[in-house]
């Protein structure tokens, strides 16, 4: 039936791992419906109560060789490290035969719950990854879909070492596969190290709490890094830090790159904020410009607002060729405070986002102090008089005078000797006339202006708040786009501007909004009774409940549910419809429902 022994073994390590995921789930829907909590066994029952006895008896039912009967499956022993060393270097065959091997404490835990099967479930899987399946690359990816589907499960009492250690382990992982030497490279290898980051990823949507410890998110955005660069910054403990321009990008493959940065954008993005407010459906944004420009202040209201129009109130860049960023600098209607605004549409590799960021010259929680006074009036005069001192300023220290002058200090002549010339005296006169005139002048001109101004003076007043604000060219600048060197062509700069005059613009960006970040599936069912040949016939069949059978509609509803094609946020079954909210015609909303 199998073409050799080896995909016989692993056929049933496949099966085996579907079972063990489906006992898990179903002894956690179990406690959720019936909350019954299994008397606890004694330590020494072990082997008849092993939960994984039952696969012992599957696989000897299925008449393997007797190499492979004859080890233990049900044992609970430790593992010791010699063990491990030579599981490592085995067979699938081998490996497979010693995975029953568990060495994790179940003191103060009730074997037969679901949090039980948890945990002792993720603990075989990911010490037998890292230990004897990481050379066979189809058992890993095995296992690492069992571990996808052990973090979907919602148990109760959900032990958050365990998360952690799994974690852990997965990254212990990449990091092994990654530094595999490079004959060992090969596309089925990079297969397994872009599952491994898709569980990590899964493994952090389900547990976001598991960021918020240290050491975890530091063990995470290591691995993250060396998947994108190919290196750590820090590859021992004590070793000095290398910074991202000293190294050299090299990373193990395209495509473990781009499973690298999408768990960085899953982290940065999804974790602990999935769902968004969209639904689980989509995983981006349903906002456009058009939406964002319908709640703007400034737009006068009205049903026909085109795609082309909202564009051009728009500002729309490239930033280092991934990314389209679309300002709007203008607040919307929302806006509670009025500060200077701009709304970022991103359209980036993984979906669409909107970012509304308001410029303030103080934090949120400081803003309803007032950072200065509007009328700040004048200083209340003091009622003392400060003491005149009569100073007669020097032009030397007092100590020159006590200096017995030589003939150097003798060489400049006097200003009362420089008089004595009659030709000198005669400029100095003339000089001196040309100040006193100047002086009454001066003098004469502030007496005219204080007659001239009605009443007294106007007090000093701080300059108005600025209310405009070029606010896109601030945030460009905040986040490192602009700079005055780029200005001036000394250096590249990172950020394109686009001309959205030209023709085709918005429908290039109806072509970037329709592509999915994540694949989606249609599947058309078509009710065919007997006799049916014309394609008018067999849909004609869908137009009421009475003209299909009721198994027929028991069998829809098993698939899934019905939606509201104009309300449903994610795919639908056309991309008119998909990823938008949608306002049906009269002529759809006569229609009947999907």
């Amino acid at each position: 039936m199998f073409g050799s022994e080896e995909h016989f073994i692993l056929s049933v390590g496949f099966a085996f791992s579907g079972g063990l995921l489906l006992s898990v789930q179903d002894s956690a829907i179990a406690e959720e419906v019936e909350p019954v909590t299994q008397p606890d066994t004694c330590l020494g029952s072990d082997s008849t109560s092993n939960i994984l006895s039952s696969a012992s008896d599957t696989i000897s039912s299925l008449s393997l060789p007797s190499d492979y009967r004859s080890v233990s499956l049900g044992g609970m022993d430790d593992v010791s490290p010699e063990t491990q060393d030579q599981s490592d270097g085995t067979a699938s065959a081998g490996a497979f035969g010693n995975m029953m091997f568990i060495d994790f404490p179940m003191i103060g835990l009730n074997k037969n719950s679901a949090h039980a099967l948890f945990v002792r479930a993720t603990y075989l899987v990911c010490h037998r990854l890292i230990s004897s399946w990481k050379t066979d690359l189809n058992v890993s990816l095995a296992a690492l879909e069992l571990l996808a589907g052990l973090a979907r499960i919602h148990i109760r009492e959900t032990d958050a070492l365990e998360c952690k250690r799994a974690v852990k382990w997965l990254c212990d992982y990449i990091v092994y596969q990654c530094s595999r030497p490079p004959p060992a490279h090969s596309k089925d290898l990079h297969s397994t190290i872009v599952a491994a980051f898709q569980c990590a990823a899964v493994w952090l949507v389900a547990h976001p709490y598991l960021l918020e410890d240290k050491e975890c998110l530091t063990t995470v955005l290591e691995v993250v890094e060396l998947g994108i660069s190919g290196s750590k910054s820090q590859r021992k403990p004590g070793e000095p830090i290398r910074m991202k321009d000293e190294k050299e990008l090299k990373p193990a493959s395209m495509r473990v790159r781009d499973a690298a940065e999408a768990l960085l954008t899953i982290i940065l993005e999804q974790v602990g904020y999935f769902p968004s407010p969209c639904g689980a459906e989509s995983l981006w944004s349903l906002l456009d410009e058009v939406a964002l420009l319908r709640h703007c202040n400034s737009w006068p209201g009205g049903d026909h607002l085109s795609r082309e129009m909202a564009v051009d109130r728009f500002r729309y860049f490239v930033v280092e060729n991934s990314t389209v960023l679309a300002l709007l600098e203008e607040p919307l209607g929302n806006d509670q405070d009025p500060q200077p605004t701009v709304t970022v549409l991103i359209r980036g590799p993984f979906g669409r986002h909107a970012w509304t960021m308001q410029l303030r010259h103080l934090p949120r929680h400081k803003s309803g102090t007032k950072y200065h006074a509007p009328n700040p009036g004048r200083p209340v005069p003091m009622a003392d008089v400060g003491v005149s001192h009569d100073v007669k300023h020097r032009y030397f220290p007092e100590n020159v005078d006590r200096i017995p002058q030589c003939k150097v200090d003798r060489s400049i002549p006097s200003m009362e000797s420089l008089l004595m010339d009659p030709n000198v005296a005669a400029e100095h006169a003339h000089l001196s006339q040309l100040v006193e005139q100047q002086t009454a002048l001066e003098t004469a001109a502030g007496q005219q202006r204080c007659k001239e101004t009605d009443g007294p003076f106007p007090e000093c007043t701080p300059p108005p708040a600025c209310h405009e604000f070029q606010t896109a060219r601030l945030f460009l600048s905040h986040f490192g786009f602009l700079s005055l060197d780029a200005a001036s062509g000394n250096v590249g700069s990172r950020l394109t501007a686009l001309n959205t005059s030209l023709d085709g613009f918005c429908h290039d960006l109806e072509v970037l909004d329709n592509m999915s970040s994540r694949t989606c599936d249609t599947v058309h069912v078509f009710y065919v009774r007997a006799g049916q040949k014309t394609a008018e016939e067999i849909l004609s069949n869908v137009q009421s409940e009475s003209t299909v059978s009721p198994h027929f509609l028991e069998f829809l509803q098993s698939l899934g549910w019905s939606v509201n094609v104009f309300q449903h946020p994610g795919w639908t079954g056309h991309i008119s419809t998909s990823w938008k909210v949608t306002q049906p015609t009269s002529e759809q909303a006569r229609a009947p429902s999907n």
